[in-house]
């Protein structure tokens, strides 16, 4: 995620800092050819090893760390990640999907963005494991991993909030607890419900 007017990167590191637990990696640019080029001269997201690269130019630290363990307190308000919400009629789609580029183009839009509007997706995916699966909570964890999203995502397992992740460029995962992870094995299926909000692009373009 860009942050805007950060000048160097002791403040590049303090913004990424100020987002502890959503935040464990950043860079900072200031050579010409990063002042020329992009929005902002500093990126804080999460660490992922085959996602993150040394860049020319570019300054930064990260560490690795676990994700947050999800919250169970705050359950589904909203049909589009209730379970008995009939879904029948919604397109059945394939990941990676871009629901913004199946937009129709106006001359409304932004250029910058290939005069489409961008909006709000949501995604729902039924989730079964293989009976002959095995779980031991003492020796195995379970994440559910994204690649990425553009831009704000939410997203909710069995109408129970799992979290949120702000930036398209940088993947995200969540730790499941153990109630959850044993219903992935004892239930027959459990909902994943994503609500993926590009109104706010990331430098995307």
């Amino acid at each position: 995620m860009g942050v805007d007017s950060v000048t160097t990167l002791e403040e590049c590191a303090e913004a990424c800092c100020n987002q502890y637990g959503t935040c464990d990696t950043y860079q900072f640019c200031n050579t010409t050819e990063c002042v020329d080029k992009y929005d902002s001269l500093c990126w804080v997201g999460i660490y992922a090893e085959d996602h993150t690269y040394d860049v020319p130019g570019w300054l930064g630290k990260s560490h690795q760390a676990p994700p947050p363990a999800p919250s169970t307190n705050k359950l589904c308000n909203e049909a589009w990640c209730q379970i008995n919400t009939d879904d029948a009629s919604w397109r059945t789609v394939d990941v990676p999907h871009d629901f913004v580029v199946e937009g129709n183009f106006t001359d409304a839009a932004d250029i910058k963005h290939g005069f489409l509007f961008f909006g709000v997706g949501f995604y729902r995916k039924k989730i079964l494991l293989p009976s002959e699966t095995s779980y031991n909570s003492s020796t195995h964890s379970i994440y559910l991993e994204f690649d990425g999203a553009q831009t704000e995502s939410t997203v909710y397992l069995a109408e129970h909030l799992l979290g949120s992740h702000g930036s398209g460029y940088t993947p995200f995962s969540f730790l499941l607890n153990d109630t959850q992870a044993q219903q992935l094995f004892s239930l027959n299926h459990l909902l994943l419900s994503v609500k993926v909000d590009s109104t706010n692009p990331d430098s995307w373009w």
